[in-house]
This record gives structure tokens, C-alpha cells and sequence, in this order.
């Protein structure tokens, strides 16, 4: 037989099903929030390392000259040496359905069956492919509008055409999704590299290091031999990359956003503790004289206090029941997106013990704590007191400053005077109501402001490059052919030739960086407005000056504006002067000079191998027309082109990789949203229960249902009003604090924070609606009851 407190407890949930139902939803989505960021951040820090140690993953990679199997007989014999494998790596265009070329990364190997670092595994079809066959990157298929079977004319940059048949797909876990940085990436063997008019040879060696828990320093060191070796093959270097030492590409984007997300998340669960302080004030206030009879026939506050406790730990038990799948839904679907945009394959997508121990804890722990302030007021009460208390209908308007403001309010009809009142009555709830809905709002408006802090960052990096086309050649051409032959086609503004290299900084110690860029722009460019954070750009009589953007900061964090750096360039090392630094939008790590000097230390003065071309017009159709014509004439005079690239394509993909962040962002920003709306609506029902009464007293003597349900719903409107006026105020450092984050975190360097007006006038409406729609169901409730029932209300 259940106990009379245990019934109590019960009947005071049941009774007031709504507002029960109200607080466990938004224990339960705060909770729920907070546990799907965790058991997102676990699952991928389970299955994501354990998916890379898979593939034996290299510690560093060498760019250099053709090689053959001979100098990979002497590399394995250095010390330190785990394991060297060969590859080359042939950039070639495809042919698509409507007659334009898109560029093909083709990765040769050598055995299939033997792939020893960075594996390559089959995903469906043949394995391995034979001559004029290839495989596509799974998740790259779609972009070459093909299916398996299918053919493909390829071109290399040697102008060989050929077509390839798809005979399958491969998984290469090194390589982010194809539909996540625009790029198509194939497998072929060395036969196929034959038929297209290439040597049997690598161009590119990937490396694995003895030793457990290396450093970069450490693999650096290994790393010198290796390269005197090749030095001393006469073959020049062109680069070499050492990652950090077992850790995927994608996990240090990871940390920043799941810290963001469990931000969000926690901003969540403080608006549902706020909301549980409303419902549990309101609930001890309604409950007093029942306080004052359990005391008079000998009830105990302490036992008054587990009595109410009791309610909270039960409201926390079901919102646990209602977090832990909501929970498992959207972790699973996050990691799943995720793990399309990384590349890899979940095997457990089970949630993590810890991951529910902790909601537990937090269902049963919040409510608790959170409500044993009120509870601890509410219990503490005398008897006298409570006999004497005047209940739900004492009003206490009518004593502060903001009441005497509002009491000068003249000439507004009579029901908005009276909800501008009624708004005002409960203080201290009003507050907490308005705080949870100013922090929805901010949080809202805030990560709406990022969105257009990324965009107009992203903006500002496409003005940086002021072209329109990019066109590279297949090998370098004389300056002065290329200009003779630009001429002949319409619609050319202007056009450059910029140099391209690549370059490391050496270090004190004598170790060196991973592999930058090197760009070289003409003094006098006009295709590029840079971004300067710190120092100036280049001048025309610069010659070892150098200026890098915000990249190069993650790989020499210590270089500043003024700094003299040595760099290696094929091998030989010049001193550079840091004159400034700009920003950089996923570019990688890049640094710039001038053209003149540096196509002298590279020997290829008077020679491009790519231009830079701005034209009349400005969209992705006239860009792609443009990019047909220049292929078509470069082809009928002899200069061969190997690819062609357009800033609208550029924005696409860079818009792309932007809205996966925002996506995840704007989540947690709706979750907030259904929290504050709960809050709202658990307000206004506790406003009416409490005015019930006066409700019908005012029914009574002659108020229409409308005028009932207008007092209501405009008290509704007006806290969602004052919300977002706080909250867009709120919303503009907290957007400045975001796009710190999300810049350090993504890009290296600060977000251009943009307030979103766009974004603060989107919360005005659904302030407004969430404000009608929250106070509607208690307005209709308040007109449904008897006046007879509502007079007789205690």
C-alpha cells in the first residue's frame, strides 16, 4: 500500500500535468544536449584513432623528383626507418557529362595487395584495377556524375587523353569527403600510368618512423638522412609534410567545437534550472496552507523538505527515461554526419557508460539542487503563517519603482494597461523567465552573428584574391606567349603571372617546419588585396621580404613582423625578412614575395607555369564560358593547359566546409529555443493559475472570453519583447567571444564579427510567436472554467 506522502507526492505532479510535463522536457533536452556533445566526443575519440592506427598512417611524406625502386632499397636501410613506400601522384582533368573538365587527383600503386602505409582498402567492385581501369574514393563518386561501370575520358597534363573505366571504390581515410572540399580523388596502377604517357616511377614518399609516442622533433630527426640520401640521388626536394604523430587531420577541429558545443549544451541546462525555480516557487506558494495543516498535525520540515525533494527526484528519474534516447538519436545522427564529412566507418555507434552515468546524474542532481532554495522557504514556513497567508490572489503590484512607472501609463485601452500590470506582478519569476529567454535570445542571435562573421571573412579572402580564373599550365611557358595569346581572347580585364614553389622554415635547432607554400605575385599585382593583421604588404623594391598569413603561425608560432627566418628552398637555404602577416581563410600555411627575385633564386625568370585572370563579368556561368574559351585557344596554339579553377567554385566549397560548423551551431541554438519557449509557457500558465480568481471576477461582471485571452496572450508578447531587447544586447559581445573561438579554433586568426540584424529581426518573430503560442493554451484554459468553479477557486 502506497504511503499518503508517496500519494501526495503524485497527485501534486498528476494534477498539474502540464507544468510537470514542462519541467521534465526541459531537464530533458538540456540533458539530453549535453549528452549527446559527449557521447559524440567519445565515440569519435573511440573509433576515429582506432580507424587511423588501422591504416598505418605515415609519420611524414617527401615531395621530390621521379624515383624508382632502387632509392627505396637505400632509404629502408637508415636507422630509425619502420617502413618507405612510393607513390606518384598525377594531377589530370575529367571530362563531365555537359562537355566541361573538372580536375582528377590520381594516386599510382604500384601492388594493391600490398599497401603498407596510409592503406587503401576496397569498398565494392574490382580490386585491384588493371590497365585502363581505376578506382574512385567513395565518397568522391558523386561528383563525377558516374556510376561504377562507366568510362572516363581523362586528360593529363601532357595532353594524353584516355578513357578509364570506374571498376570500383575505395576508402582512404587520409582524404576528407569529396562532397566536403569539392575534390575527385582515383586510384590507378602503374599500366594505366603508362597508357597516359608517364614513366613507372613515385613522386611522392611516405614514411614510418621506429618508436611509440613520437614527437615531430623526434621524426624530424629520422627525417634528416632520409633526405641527404635523396639530396645526394640527385634528386631535389620539394617539400616534406610530418604531421602530428597519430592524430587524424580532423581531430583538432574536433576539440574547439565539442568545447563550444558543451558550452551550448550547459546554457541549455541553466535555463532549465531556471525554469524549475519558477515551477517549484509557484508550486510552494500554491501549497502553503497545505504546509500549515501537515505542520499543525505534526509534520517535520525535514520531512516536508524530502517530501517535496521526492517530487524533484522523481521528475528528474522520468526526464533521465526521456534524455537517454534523445540522447543516442542525435548523437548517432551527428556522428554520422560527422563521419561522412571525415571520411571514415563507425563500427560502435553504442552510447558510452560514462556518457549515461553522467545524464543520471544530472536528472537526478539539477532538479534536486536547484529546487531545495524554494523548497527550503516554502517548508520553513510557520503555521501561523500559513493559516493567516492570503493565497493565489495576493497581488503585490504597486510597490516598486517600475510599478509607479508603469501607473503613469495613460490612454491605452484597458486590457493591455491591465496585461502591463499583470507582467510586472511576479518579479521575481519575471526575472528568471526574461533571463532564460535573454540568454536563448543571445545565444540565438549571437550564432546567426558568427554565420555572418564566416561569410563575410569568407568574402573578404575571395576579395583577397581579386581574380576571377586561374589557368596552370602543364609546364612553364615564356611570360611574353602567354601575354600575346590573351590578347586574342575577349572578355580579359587583366591578367598575371604569379610564381609557385614550396619552402620550409628552419629552425634554431636545425629542424624544419612542414612544408609552406611559396607565392609570388608581381610588385605591382592588382589580383590580390590582402587582409594585414600585422605589419604591411610587400613594396615594390622588397626583395627578401616575405610576408605570411596566420597558417604559418600554427607551424612557427614564435615568428613575428620584423623577424629574420631562414628558409629551405629546393634545398637551399636564404635568409627572408618577415615584413607582415595576413590572414588566411583554409588556405594552408602560405607566405608571399615578389615575382622578380623570386623567379631569379628559382631559375625561371621570364617563365610562368600559372596565371591569374579577372574578366568583364563576375558569375560561375561566365567564369566556366571563359575557362572553355582559354582552354580551347591555349589548345589550338600548342600551350598545353592542365587545369583551370574559378573563384565562384572556390566560394562553393568554402561555403560548404562553413555550413557544417554553423549546422551544428544552429542545433544547439534551436534546442535553446524549445527551452526558452517551455520556460515562457510554464510562466504563463503559473500566471493564470495564480490570477485565476481575478479572471473570473472580470467574466463575472461583464469581460468577453477575447478580452480574457487578450490580457494573457499580450502579457505573453510583452516578456518575449523585453527578452529580445536584453537579449540583442547581450547577443553583440557574445557574438565577439564566439567568433574568437570558432576563428582561433578553425582559421588561425579571428572571425570579422558581423552583428546579424537579419538574425535579431528572425527572434522578433519568433519571440512574438513563441509568445502567442505559449500564452494561448492558458488563456483558453482561463476562459474554460465555470465563473461559478473560478470564485470558488483557493
Amino acid at each position: 500500500m502506497i504511503a499518503p506522502r508517496w500519494k501526495k507526492v503524485i497527485r501534486d505532479l498528476w494534477s498539474n500535468r502540464t507544468r510537470t510535463l514542462l519541467v521534465v522536457f526541459s531537464i530533458a533536452i538540456g540533458v539530453a544536449a549535453i549528452g549527446t556533445v559527449a557521447s559524440t566526443k567519445v565515440i569519435i575519440d573511440r573509433e576515429l584513432p582506432a580507424n587511423y592506427k588501422s591504416i598505418n598512417p605515415m609519420h611524414a611524406k617527401v615531395l621530390l623528383e621521379p624515383f624508382d625502386d632502387d632509392l627505396l632499397v637505400v632509404l629502408r636501410r637508415i636507422d630509425g626507418v619502420e617502413e618507405i613506400e612510393g607513390r606518384r601522384n598525377l594531377n589530370v582533368r575529367m571530362q563531365m557529362g555537359d562537355g566541361e573538365w573538372r580536375d582528377l587527383e590520381l594516386i599510382v600503386i604500384k601492388d594493391f595487395n600490398d599497401i603498407r602505409i596510409n592503406k587503401i582498402t576496397p569498398e565494392s567492385g574490382k580490386w585491384p584495377p588493371e590497365k585502363d581501369e581505376l578506382l574512385i574514393e567513395r565518397s568522391s563518386l558523386v561528383l563525377t556524375e558516374k556510376a561504377v561501370g562507366d568510362t572516363l575520358l581523362v586528360e593529363a597534363p601532357n595532353g594524353r587523353q584516355r578513357e578509364l573505366k570506374i571498376v570500383g571504390l575505395a576508402h582512404d581515410l587520409t582524404t576528407p569527403a569529396g562532397t566536403f572540399n569539392n575534390r575527385v580523388k582515383g586510384y590507378i596502377d602503374f599500366e594505366t600510368l603508362e597508357v597516359l604517357g608517364y614513366d613507372k616511377d613515385y613522386n611522392e614518399l611516405l614514411v614510418r618512423v621506429q618508436g611509440e609516442a613520437l614527437t615531430r622533433p623526434e621524426i624530424s630527426e629520422v627525417m634528416k638522412p632520409v633526405e641527404s640520401k635523396i639530396e645526394k640521388s640527385g634528386r631535389s626536394i620539394g617539400g616534406t609534410i610530418i604531421p602530428i604523430p597519430g592524430q587524424h587531420w580532423f581531430e583538432s577541429y574536433l576539440t574547439p567545437m565539442s568545447a563550444l558545443l558543451v558550452v551550448l549544451g550547459v546554457v541549455i541546462l541553466i535555463l532549465s534550472a531556471l525554469l524549475i525555480i519558477n515551477t517549484i516557487s509557484a508550486m510552494m506558494s500554491q501549497q502553503v496552507r497545505q504546509i500549515g495543516m501537515m505542520k499543525a498535525i505534526g509534520a517535520r520540515t525535514g520531512q516536508l523538505i524530502v517530501l517535496y525533494e521526492s517530487s524533484m527526484l522523481l521528475i528528474g528519474l522520468i526526464a533521465f527515461a526521456i534524455a537517454l534516447p534523445l540522447s543516442a538519436i542525435g548523437a548517432r545522427f551527428i556522428v554520422n554526419v560527422l563521419a561522412g564529412i571525415i571520411n571514415f566507418t563507425i563500427i560502435d555507434l553504442s552510447i558510452p557508460v560514462e556518457v549515461m552515468v553522467l545524464q543520471g546524474a544530472l536528472c537526478i542532481l539539477v532538479p534536486i539542487l536547484v529546487a531545495l532554495v524554494p523548497i527550503l522557504s516554502g517548508a520553513n514556513i510557520t503555521v501561523r503563517e500559513a493559516i493567516n497567508d492570503y493565497g493565489l490572489t495576493k497581488a503585490d503590484f504597486g510597490e516598486g519603482f517600475i510599478d509607479h512607472m508603469i501607473s503613469y501609463v495613460k490612454g491605452l485601452p484597458r486590457p493591455l494597461l491591465l496585461s502591463l500590470r499583470n507582467t510586472f506582478r511576479r518579479k521575481l519569476r519575471l526575472a528568471l523567465t526574461i533571463l532564460a529567454l535573454t540568454l536563448g535570445s543571445a545565444i540565438f542571435i549571437a550564432v546567426l552573428s558568427v554565420y555572418a562573421g564566416m561569410m563575410t571573412t569568407l568574402n573578404e579572402a575571395l576579395d583577397y584574391y581579386g581574380f576571377d580564373l586561374m589557368v596552370s599550365f602543364s609546364r612553364p611557358y615564356r611570360i611574353e606567349q602567354i601575354e600575346t595569346e590573351l590578347r586574342d581572347v575577349p572578355g580579359i580585364v587583366s591578367a598575371e603571372n604569379w610564381g609557385f614553389t614550396s619552402t620550409r622554415i628552419v629552425n634554431d635547432d636545425g629542424s624544419e617546419t612542414n612544408t609552406i607554400i611559396f607565392v609570388a605575385p608581381p610588385p605591382d599585382t592588382k589580383l590580390i588585396n590582402p587582409v594585414v593583421l600585422a605589419g604591411r604588404w610587400l613594396l615594390p623594391e622588397d626583395n627578401q621580404a616575405v610576408v605570411i598569413n596566420t597558417e604559418v603561425l600554427r607551424e612557427a608560432p614564435d615568428v613575428r613582423v620584423g623577424d629574420n627566418i631562414t628558409l629551405n628552398i629546393r634545398g637551399t637555404s636564404r635568409t627572408w625578412h618577415v615584413v607582415g602577416i595576413v590572414r588566411s581563410v583554409m588556405t594552408g600555411p602560405m607566405m608571399y614575395t615578389n615575382y622578380p627575385y623570386f623567379s631569379q633564386i628559382n631559375g625561371r625568370y621570364g617563365l610562368a607555369s600559372s596565371i591569374y585572370l579577372a574578366t568583364e563579368k563576375h558569375d560561375l556561368a561566365y567564369q566556366e564560358e571563359m575557362a572553355k574559351t582559354l582552354e580551347s585557344h591555349f589548345e589550338r596554339v600548342g600551350i598545353n593547359v592542365a587545369s583551370t579553377n574559378n573563384v565562384s567554385e572556390l566560394r562553393a566549397t568554402a561555403i560548404n566546409q562553413f555550413n557544417v560548423i554553423f549546422m551544428f551551431l544552429f542545433m544547439m541554438a534551436i534546442l535553446l529555443t524549445i527551452v526558452g519557449a517551455f520556460g515562457l509557457a510554464g510562466t504563463m500558465s503559473l500566471n493564470v493559475l495564480e490570477r485565476t480568481r481575478e479572471i473570473g471576477i472580470m467574466r463575472a461582471i461583464g469581460a468577453s472570453n477575447g478580452a480574457v485571452m487578450q490580457i494573457v496572450i499580450v502579457e505573453g508578447i510583452l516578456m518575449g519583447l523585453i527578452s529580445w531587447f536584453f537579449g540583442s544586447i547581450l547577443a553583440y559581445p557574445l557574438g565577439i567571444l564566439l567568433s574568437k573561438i570558432m576563428g582561433q579554433g578553425f582559421l588561425g586568426s579571428p572571425i570579422t564579427y558581423t552583428y546579424s540584424i537579419a538574425g535579431a529581426m528572425l527572434w522578433l518573430f519568433v519571440v512574438v510567436v513563441l509568445g502567442f503560442i505559449a500564452s494561448l493554451l492558458p488563456a483558453q484554459k482561463a476562459t474554460r472554467v465555470p465563473v461559478r468553479d473560478v470564485l470558488a477557486y483557493e
